[in-house]
Formats: structure tokens, sequence, C-alpha cells
């Protein structure tokens, strides 16, 4: 896991690596294991999901522990959902029936197309003026791509094989006998998500540990507050727990600043599916009313906004409020009474004045 250091690191891992607390634990634990991934759901259950809306095969995919580390400051796709599955794969089927797509060979593929009966269509779609004057081989293949590599090209032709205008197939036919096909990092499989593995076969998958993958929001939170009680002279961090108007468990954690107001940060404590986490901020002026307000958007799983904005924002808001108090502090005026002690004395002096 990549470690803490103040004068390189962001603060924006503190951040990612606080909110999904088990998760980097078991990432941490299970690092220098091969094979190991990372499947994200919803549902507690390791399945193909029936109800897929995309058009890509049909299985399970799942993230390199590796990608995770590097890569999970990213807004990579499910990597907020409630569970992470970390499972070993059996790779041994390696060049047979599963195939890395960056280094998959020409051989490999015509192999696997003749098997699946696609050979025509693919020599039609690669020589469309005369296919019967061709014949496919492995290095005509390697030739055909050059550094795009085999495996863009299966996966490319498959995928307009299934989803184009002319579409003839499944990913079921045209992938039939594959067990797994892993793209290393190019983007093969989805430009957004370059690093990942699709099981086709669950028998390959063996589950580690399911880890709960909850969002820790008020570990970042208590740290932020921490920094901004130091950094205007606030008093001691107060917390309590309550229910919200959503009867959410909540989290109030308060400083009293130097200045007299109080600063309230509400979060909270559980995750919420529906909606995304969101820093409730107030400050109280010295009657206990609302001075000013802020709804910070809390990130998904190391999306932007991260911690160094969030705490950004919050000093903005903060120094925002107070140059505000300070215009519309009342300037000091002469009490009644002393008002009227001085008009007497103006007119006792005027009056000696007038005997003398």
């Amino acid at each position: 896991m990549v470690k803490q250091n103040q004068a390189q690191e962001p603060v924006s891992a503190y951040f990612v690596k606080d909110t999904h607390l088990a998760l980097f634990k078991a990432i941490e634990k299970y690092k220098n294991e091969e094979d190991v991934y990372v499947h994200f759901t919803d549902v507690l259950k390791l399945g193909v999901n029936p109800g897929k809306r995309h058009r890509d095969p049909h299985g399970i995919y799942f993230y390199p522990l590796s990608f995770l580390e590097k890569g999970f400051a990213k807004n990579q796709y499910a990597t907020n959902d409630a569970y992470a599955y970390i499972v070993k794969i059996d790779k041994s089927d390696w060049g047979s029936t599963g195939f890395e797509l960056q280094n998959m060979t020409g051989d490999e593929m015509i192999a696997l197309v003749k098997r699946n009966g696609w050979y025509e269509q693919l020599k039609k779609e690669l020589f469309d003026d005369n296919p019967d004057d061709w014949e496919l081989d492995g290095s005509s293949i390697e030739d055909s791509v050059g550094s795009d590599g085999v495996g863009a090209l299966l996966w490319n032709i498959g995928y307009k094989f299934v989803n184009g205008p002319e579409s003839f197939t499944t990913w079921n036919k045209l992938l039939k006998g594959v067990t797994w096909l892993e793209d290393l990092g190019e983007g093969i499989i989805n430009g957004d998500e370059p690093s990942q593995i699709l099981v086709l076969d669950v028998k390959k998958i063996k589950v580690l540990e399911v880890v709960n993958n909850d969002a820790n929001i008020l570990t970042p939170t208590l740290k932020l507050m921490t920094e901004l009680a130091k950094e205007y002279g606030g008093s001691k961090l107060k917390t309590s727990r309550s229910k919200d108007e959503y009867d959410e468990n909540t989290v109030l954690v308060s400083t009293v600043m130097q200045n007299g107001m109080t600063l309230t940060i509400r979060v909270i404590a559980e995750r919420r599916k529906s909606m995304p986490n969101y820093l409730y901020v107030k400050l109280l002026d010295t009657n206990g009313d609302v001075f000013a307000k802020l709804d910070l958007n809390m990130p998904r799983a190391g999306a932007d906004p991260v911690y160094d904005q969030i705490k950004k924002e919050m000093t903005s808001f903060i120094d925002k409020a107070m140059k505000k108090t300070k215009k519309k502090a009342p300037q000091p005026t002469a009490s009644a009474s002393l008002v009227r002690a001085s008009a007497l004395l103006t007119s006792a002096i005027e009056l000696l004045g007038k005997r003398s």
C-alpha cells in the first residue's frame, strides 16, 4: 500500500485510505500474492449480473489489487459499492482457454475463432473484397494488427459482431470455452478501467475474503475538524450521535472558535445507498443561532473533490463568514444614561457661566 509521506504524499491519499479502511487493510494483507483481484457489488453475492446494462460479455469483472493501489484515487466503476469480494483466480490454463489480451498470439486467436465457428465472418471482415482468396493464419493476423495487438482485434471485432448494425451472434457463442480474459492496463475492455479481468467460468474463482466497503466518512472528518480548530483557535472537539430528519444515524462534531462562534459538522454515520454522503456544515453565533451554512458533497471513493479540496472549501467558508461578522459588528455607542449625564453636565456648565 502507498505509505503516507508528509513531504510528497498528497493529502487525498489519506482521505481515500481512511474512508475505506477495511478494503485497504485487506489489500495490504494480500498484495504480495499472485492472481488476487477485487470485485465490487451492492449485493452480498458473487455472480453474473443478469440485468447488466453494458454491451460487454456476461461475466464477472475484477480489478487487480495493484491497480487499486495505484489508481483508486480515480473514480473507478463500482468502487463505492457496499461489498468487496477479494478472490484468487486460477489462471493455470493461460494460453489455452484463458488469455491475457496483450499477449494473445495469432495462432491462439485463429484456434478460438475456428473452434467457435466465426472464421469465415472474420475473413470477410478483414478481407472484404475477396475473402475467399485468402486464408488466415497466426502470422497474418499478427502482421495485420501491428502494435495494437491480437487481443485488441479479438475484442473489437467481437464487439462489432455482437453489437454492430449487422450483428449476427452473441458474446457467449463467440467466446465459448474461454474461461477468462485479462486486460493488463491498456483499456481494451474499457478505456476508463484499463486494468481488469473478465472471468467467464466461476469455477476459476476462489473467494478469499468479503469486505464491508462502507465509506468511513467520520475518520477524515475528525481529522479535518482537528486541523480547523487548531487553525482558528478552537476548543477541543465534541461529538454527539443522533438521528436526522431522514432517520439516518448521524454524528455531530463541533468546536468553539476563538471568536466565540461554534463550527459544527454533521456527518451520516452509516452509508446511504440512495444518496451521496454529505458534510452538513454550520457556523453558529454566540446565541446559538445559525449564522452561515454549507453543504459539501463528499466524494465517492477517491473521486474529486478530495480531502485537500474539501479543507480548502471549508477554510474559504469560515474566512468569508468571519469577514462578514466584522462588517456587521456594531460600532461602540454611548449608553443612554451616559448621554443624559453628558447633557446635564453641559447644561450645568452653561448655567454657571451665566451666573458668573
